[in-house]
């Protein structure tokens, strides 16, 4: 039988025709879906490979910006799983798909930039997305800027709430009462930011960010740190999680930042929540494990 043999979804005047083709879609994406978590098993079954000879060493930016090594072993951190991946920098010889429209990139000769699909590819492992979590926000993905600033961002990084941009977003979705609660709770990022609002003042910054949609921090947190950010919202509206751009203000003006920047971020934080909102629509497909297991007989 059809996993979709009960739906009962409609869209204003379709088609017959149109609902059994939309239905054999739906039920392909389930195969689909099934195949590829069946994959994912078999990959995880996959016996150890062979030892890694020795700890390799890397080269990195350091936490201040200048040259220094990494081993190989270090880049763990607390894991015990790694994902190495040949960013193809500059791009292939020969390849002559369209640079970059901004940034750094599109300032390069079209053989000395980078590879127009590993970029993409980078950027969908990684946003720059965070939560709250008592009154930090913590970063559950990010890209790093091509530019070091002050602070060093990674997955798990804490930053006091107020003084964020991606804070002031998740906090102006509360009612102010349960904010003001929230950040009576002492920070755990072991941080102190250069500005410390008074109650009155997190009132007014917070109903700003509220009637606008978006947030604005310059150089609250710390010297050179400016940033802009959006909420991202599920199928209900609620506020689920914050996104930003992230720029350093010697490089860019405010002017630029909510000029040029925010439109973007807007947009991207709308496409987000549109595609967050659609898959909460579709019915979940949960695999038996013994299905899904390959058999090793």
């Amino acid at each position: 039988m059809s996993d979709f043999a009960e739906h009962t979804i409609a869209f204003p005047n379709e088609s017959r025709e149109y609902r059994e083709a939309r239905d054999a879609l739906f039920q392909r994406e389930v195969d689909l879906q099934r195949e590829m978590e069946a994959v994912a098993a078999q990959r995880r079954s996959l016996p150890p490979g062979g030892e890694v000879p020795e700890d390799y060493v890397f080269d990195r930016m350091g936490d201040d910006g200048a040259a220094t090594t990494v081993r190989m072993s270090e880049l763990f951190g607390d894991s015990d799983t790694l994902m190495l991946y040949h960013y193809m920098f500059p791009r292939l010889c020969g390849d002559d798909r369209p640079r970059p429209a901004s940034g750094i990139g599109s300032e390069l000769p079209i053989d000395e930039g980078p590879c127009p699909s590993c970029t993409p590819l980078i950027d969908m492992w990684d946003g720059t997305i965070a939560q709250l979590d008592g009154s930090d926000i913590v970063y559950v993905a990010r890209v790093a800027v091509p530019k070091i600033v002050a602070l060093v961002v990674t997955i798990g990084t804490r930053f006091p709430a107020m003084q964020t941009s991606l804070g002031k977003v998740l906090l102006a979705a509360m009612p102010l009462a349960d904010a003001e609660r929230v950040l009576a709770e002492p920070s755990r990022s072991g941080i102190t930011p250069r500005f410390a609002p008074t109650a009155d003042e997190r009132a007014a910054m917070l109903r700003q960010v509220s009637a606008r949609g978006w947030a604005l921090t310059d150089e609250e947190l710390a010297a050179g740190i400016r940033s802009v950010a959006a909420p991202l919202r599920d199928g209900n509206g609620e506020v689920i999680a914050s996104l930003n751009v992230n720029t350093h203000a010697a490089e860019t003006p405010v002017e630029v930042l909510t000029g040029q920047y925010l439109p973007l971020l807007l947009q991207t934080a709308g496409a987000i929540s549109a595609d967050w909102a659609a898959y909460q629509s579709v019915p979940q497909v949960t695999v038996d494990r013994a299905i899904a297991q390959p058999s090793r007989s």
